[in-house]
């Protein structure tokens, strides 16, 4: 599957962040933070606010763990330096 190979080839490391530029819905950001350490957190943006809501609530349980914002992969940077 996909997502295995994503969780992988990433390979989160003990602590900092991870960006999911496409986040969707949260699957893959999802996985990844279930695959690290309590100290790895994730950016996940979108321009699909209805995604970013479902996201949301997928990743409810992982706390301040995860940061999302209404923003495109264009604008990664900007977004990174928000947070």
């Amino acid at each position: 599957m996909l997502v295995d190979e994503v969780v992988f080839f990433l390979r989160p490391r003990d602590e900092g962040w991870v960006i999911d530029a496409t986040v969707g819905m949260g699957g893959h950001a999802e996985a990844i933070l279930n695959a690290s350490a309590s100290s790895v957190r994730v950016l996940g943006l979108d321009t699909d606010a209805a995604a970013l809501a479902q996201a949301r609530e997928r990743l409810t349980p992982f706390g301040d763990r995860v940061a999302l914002a209404h923003s495109s992969f264009g604008r990664l940077a900007e977004a990174a330096a928000e947070r």
